[in-house]
């Protein structure tokens, strides 16, 4: 059972690395506003939305004859921008205390866990080997550094985990283009009709 803890710390860390720590946390981010029921993104999706077809109404009104609304359709364009603008803050900030106490969470639960488990049993055998299948120099290896000789180490197993994942990750990436990031797609420049606000992009 002590190698098939090891592994699946291993593997997590692994998978966490093929995933991207970026994607992982703001896949996250999002379910934990989902779960918690926060109004953040629904409010700045509603603003966004509410911007825009203050937007539209205001292109569609003459500032010559329809001076009054059109200034009150500037001035609520200009009230409301800033009201996204803050929530955007409040949004990034949100998350940048999220990521720092998930980043901390994962380093716990991979590199953190790894760490105590490997240094509490370092003295344990994960399992031990047929006898005369190795050169006595191979089994002082493999049972370093306190392992009982003839056995495999925590460090060694560790080691061992670490390397076949990554050589497995490899093999699927060359083979089947898995956890590969998708090659950038050329786009061709527009002007667009009308400026759109950068935070409505």
């Amino acid at each position: 059972m002590l190698g098939f803890y090891i592994f699946f710390l291993v593997a997590s860390a692994q998978f966490i690395q093929w995933i991207g720590k970026t994607k992982l946390i703001d896949w996250t981010h999002n379910l934990y506003l989902w779960i918690s029921g926060s109004s953040l993104l629904k409010d700045q999706a509603n603003l966004k939305t509410q911007i825009l077809k203050t937007k539209v109404e205001f292109q569609a009104t003459s500032s010559q004859d329809q001076f009054a609304k059109w200034a009150r359709l500037r001035r609520k364009i200009d009230k409301d921008l800033v009201d996204l603008e803050a929530l955007n803050k409040e949004i990034s900030s949100a998350k940048v205390q999220f990521a720092a106490l998930f980043s901390s969470l994962l380093w716990t639960f991979t590199s953190g866990f790894q760490f105590v488990l490997i240094s509490w049993y370092r003295r344990s055998p994960v399992f031990f080997l047929p006898q005369d299948w190795f050169p006595s120099p191979i089994v002082w290896i493999l049972s370093f550094p306190s392992a009982p000789y003839g056995a495999v180490s925590t460090t060694v197993w560790t080691i061992v985990c670490k390397r076949a994942l990554a050589l497995s990750g490899a093999i699927l990436v060359d083979t089947f283009g898995i956890f590969s990031e998708p090659p950038p797609v050329a786009q061709e420049s527009q002007t667009p009709a009308s400026k759109v606000p950068p935070s409505l992009k």
